[in-house]
């Protein structure tokens, strides 16, 4: 009776301790990454920021089956000219699942394209946007819509790469040896106390 009661407390302390990394790990769940191997989970369906920079921003969430949108929206101060793109691949980068959109705005414009992929199954999705052109003051934002799991896409980047974790998550079931489980309410937790 011990030793189970040991295992069941072993395996507490760990569910644990994956809490206190996930909610450390939780300021960075909106973060943009610039490297295509490790993508910054996506866990909302807007991304906004300016055109200041000349560089590559990716992200990941989960999608399908069904159609996926990426909307890029360009606005352009005045008088500016303003450029981006946006491109949606497979999760591992490398096979395309819809063309290169690109937009161009210019002299306090707002211009917009989509880019819309047909999935067959749920499956990770990368979503490349390009800053192009535009200066501090030009803006772009995409819209993603359509059948997308950002949770769960959070959640998957988290158990592999571990650089963030999903936003709005509420409960944290502990599921024990014996395979009985048990339920914490987050918005209970004042604070949590190894020993």
């Amino acid at each position: 009776m011990c030793r189970n009661s040991l295992r069941k407390l072993h395996a507490l302390a760990g569910s644990v301790l994956l809490l206190v990394a996930v909610l450390c790990f939780a300021g960075s769940a909106n973060a943009q990454s610039t490297d295509v191997g490790h993508p910054a989970p996506l866990t909302q369906n807007s991304i906004r920021g300016t055109l200041e920079k000349l560089e590559n921003n990716f992200y990941v969430f989960q999608a399908g089956p069904g159609e996926v949108s990426a909307a890029l929206f360009v606005e352009a101060c005045s008088p500016c000219f303003a450029k981006a793109n946006v491109q949606v691949f497979s999760g591992n980068g490398v096979t395309p699942l819809c063309p290169l959109v690109q937009v161009v705005a210019t002299n306090g414009a707002t211009e917009q394209k989509a880019c819309t992929a047909r999935l067959t199954k749920r499956q990770a999705v990368l979503l490349r946007v390009g800053r192009a052109e535009g200066g501090p003051k030009s803006t772009f934002q995409v819209m993603i819509s359509g059948d997308v799991d950002f949770d769960a896409a959070a959640v998957s980047v988290t158990e592999k790469t571990n650089t963030g974790t999903p936003a709005g998550y509420r409960t944290m079931i502990l599921k024990m040896k014996d395979g009985s489980t048990q339920e914490i309410d987050l918005s209970n937790v004042a604070n949590i106390i190894f020993r």
